[in-house]
């Protein structure tokens, strides 16, 4: 019949993309280095499966890791203390580890 549509049937795979915030520094064209994520949806694939699998990729990428870090402005000065802070436990850790066989 003319004007009406065939029902939704997946043919083609679906592709998802997720893509970072721009860098402060874009390029000549306003490019910006993203990250892409890339996932296909095949065919008769269960949408609880494919959303399984997608949330497995952001965690896998480290990009649920990256937007949590921007998520609030943290000063410079904590930022160092942050990581003094971090190297203290590292070696605190290996000390304690090479005394205990």
């Amino acid at each position: 019949m003319p004007g009406q549509t065939a029902p939704l049937g997946l043919k083609v795979p679906i592709t998802f993309r997720l893509g970072m915030v721009p860098t402060r520094n874009p390029g000549p064209l306003g490019e910006s280095d993203r990250m892409s994520i890339r996932m296909r949806v095949h065919d008769r694939e269960p949408i609880g499966a494919a959303l399984r699998r997608f949330k497995k990729l952001l965690e896998r990428s480290g990009l649920k890791k990256e937007l949590r870090k921007h998520e609030y402005y943290e000063k410079p000065c904590e930022l160092r203390r942050r990581a003094e802070l971090r190297k203290v436990r590292a070696i605190r850790k290996g000390v304690l580890g090479a005394t205990n066989p």
